[in-house]
């Protein structure tokens, strides 16, 4: 994962940072899950984080990422399909994602049946 931050940070230390924080995520909710998808080689393709709070009935998909050279071999698919999968299977029937208005990701959750539900707003100061 380092290795895939630093494909697309300069900046070694906050690659890191972003690496590192994953073990904070463990807070995220009742039930936190980390996926990956493996080549045949059983290299980590791609990876992503599943959050389940069945309480709340709430499920989100986070930081679904594929590795530069394993991009369009249906790694992300699995990832989505196993998300959802383990969110039916704690009995919440849908999950949510973020996505940028303005980023590709937004389009490719589309053609996979996800719609916006709503929007956020940062407001980031100095």
């Amino acid at each position: 994962m380092l290795r895939q931050q630093r494909e697309w940070i300069e900046d070694e230390e906050l690659a890191r940072q972003l690496t590192d924080r994953r073990a904070a995520r463990l807070r995220g909710a009742g039930r936190v899950h980390f996926l990956a998808a493996r080549t045949p080689t059983g290299e980590v393709a791609a990876w992503s984080d599943l959050y389940l709070e069945p309480s709340a009935g709430l499920a989100q998909l986070e930081d679904l990422v594929t590795g530069s050279r394993h991009r369009g071999a249906g790694h992300g698919d699995t990832l989505l399909a196993t998300g959802l999968a383990l969110a039916a299977e704690a009995g919440i029937p849908r999950l949510f994602l973020l996505a940028d208005a303005v980023d590709w990701p937004r389009a490719w959750y589309g053609r996979r049946g996800f719609a916006e539900i709503g929007r956020g707003h940062s407001f980031y100061g100095r």
